[in-house]
């Protein structure tokens, strides 16, 4: 391109071009230069305390947890215990009766007294146990649910539908909403 005022002077763009490409580049290769052997000690050794300081921080952190974890397994058991404890309060005053029983059993006289005793302590025991969830499954007259049942026998009555449990062998029990025990029942089959 000419200039009026710099008339005979040309300038070549692409060699100004080039000219800053080839500046850049003896730039970018001074900034990166290849480490010297004390550059790279220091490097190793910055990266070997930050690996060190990691190992720490995870031992530290391994240790926290496995403490919380015992913590956690002592707050648990110190929680059933104290459960269990204060279940075991409650069936007290049935143990008492029954030791008193236990102590006029052997006379004659008052075997009426012992029989009521017994038929008590029974009632007692079915409440507390009750109290804490424990349910009683009802089996006779009730339709035969493998879910709560368990046939142990078959029967067959006209006069009942088929199903229809008959007799209970062995009492089921659930506490609260899960099986503890089905119950074991007889079931009503028509001859066919």
């Amino acid at each position: 391109m000419f200039d009026e005022e710099n008339e005979g002077v040309e300038i070549n763009i692409e060699d100004e071009a080039e000219k800053k490409l080839n500046d850049q580049d003896n730039n970018s290769r001074g900034a990166f230069q290849e480490p010297s052997g004390d550059e790279e000690k220091n490097v190793a050794s910055d990266n070997s305390d930050e690996h060190d300081n990691l190992q720490e921080k995870y031992l530290r952190l391994q240790a926290e947890f496995l403490n919380y974890k015992r913590r956690m397994e002592n707050e648990q058991k110190a929680f059933a215990d104290s459960i269990r404890a204060e279940f075991a309060q409650k069936l007290l005053p049935v143990i008492d009766d029954f030791d008193r029983m236990v102590e006029h059993i052997d006379d004659d006289e008052n075997r009426e007294h012992v029989i009521e005793g017994i038929k008590l302590i029974h009632r007692k025991l079915s409440e507390v146990l009750k109290e804490q969830g424990l349910e009683r499954i009802q089996s006779v007259g009730e339709k035969f649910d493998p879910n709560l049942h368990e046939a142990v026998n078959v029967a067959s009555h006209d006069h009942l539908e088929d199903g229809d449990v008959i007799e209970e062998w062995r009492k089921g029990y659930k506490f609260r909403d899960r099986l503890l025990r089905p119950a074991q029942v007889t079931v009503n089959k028509k001859d066919e």
